[in-house]
């Protein structure tokens, strides 16, 4: 799909681009982690689909089908678009086992995830991008536009940063860019023309008291085509698209958790209605 710009690229510290698939399908995460003595191969994604998966396809059936997202979109959230030598650092890292067996004195198997690394040291509004919406005209087209205002370069990886950022250490935004003070928040953001990346757990003003509330969204260019990343508020992480839709065809809403924490509530909530219909039935 064509992107057009609306104002010229504003200069930012290039970022090497994502490292290749060994089919060269799509870009993978630049970093990568284990804990001391564990092979990679020795653990399994938690996710059905990687990262960096290419999924504009998919974006565009989401912005057509699913209710007010085209509206909303840059009036309620944005779409945070990075070029290719602008991207964030991800990192595919093996977690730790907090315990080795299961309860049934099984060994655990390590789990493997794709997530913002500890190495973007600084907020990512700090890597210029660009405020990223559908054209007007329904045509798939996106249009651009450059983030007015002073440039963010607020630090975010310290342990005092992680202490305050909490769950969203991993949106790789600075405190004020998450909790809407500063530069991200609503002040800032009407006195530049709304276009500044407002706080991501702030609701502007026009969804306040909207139920189709969506948080930003990143768009990463690589080689292989346009990634879209939607938050997890359950996992806390960014995932790809492909995992907030039940009908990849027809995505009629996009859901707030990802496919696992998804299905975990959803089992969740039946063994809770299980568990009250035995305690009256006792």
């Amino acid at each position: 799909a064509a992107a057009a710009a609306e104002a010229p690229a504003a200069s930012a510290r290039p970022q090497p681009s994502a490292a290749r698939s060994g089919a060269g399908q799509h870009a993978l995460p630049r970093e990568v982690a284990a804990p001391k003595g564990v092979d990679q191969s020795q653990a399994a994604y938690t996710d059905s689909v990687r990262l960096l998966k290419p999924n504009e396809k998919l974006m565009w059936k989401v912005v057509e089908n699913v209710p007010d997202f085209r509206r909303n979109c840059s009036t309620s959230f944005s779409i945070l678009y990075f070029t290719e030598d602008r991207m964030p650092v991800f990192v595919d890292e093996v977690l730790k086992r907090i315990k080795r067996f299961t309860a049934d004195g099984e060994e655990r198997q390590f789990k493997r995830v794709e997530r913002i690394s500890d190495k973007q040291e600084r907020c990512i509004v700090s890597l210029g991008p660009k405020l990223m919406q559908p054209a007007d005209d329904g045509a798939h087209a996106w249009r651009l536009a450059e983030c007015q205002g002073p440039r963010c370069e607020a630090v975010r990886c310290m342990a005092k940063h992680r202490k305050k950022l909490g769950n969203y250490y991993y949106t790789g935004f600075c405190a004020d860019h998450v909790f809407g003070d500063g530069l991200g928040s609503v002040e800032h953001w009407r006195r530049h023309g709304k276009r500044t990346v407002l706080g991501f757990n702030l609701h502007s003003p026009a969804t306040q008291k909207s139920k189709n509330y969506h948080r930003h969204f990143l768009c990463l260019e690589t080689f292989a085509g346009k990634v879209f990343l939607k938050w997890c508020t359950q996992c806390h992480t960014w995932k790809n698209l492909y995992l907030y839709v039940a009908d990849e065809d027809q995505p009629a809403e996009l859901r707030t958790f990802c496919t696992v924490c998804h299905e975990r509530q959803r089992n969740s909530r039946q063994q809770r209605r299980e568990n009250r219909k035995r305690k009256h039935e006792a």
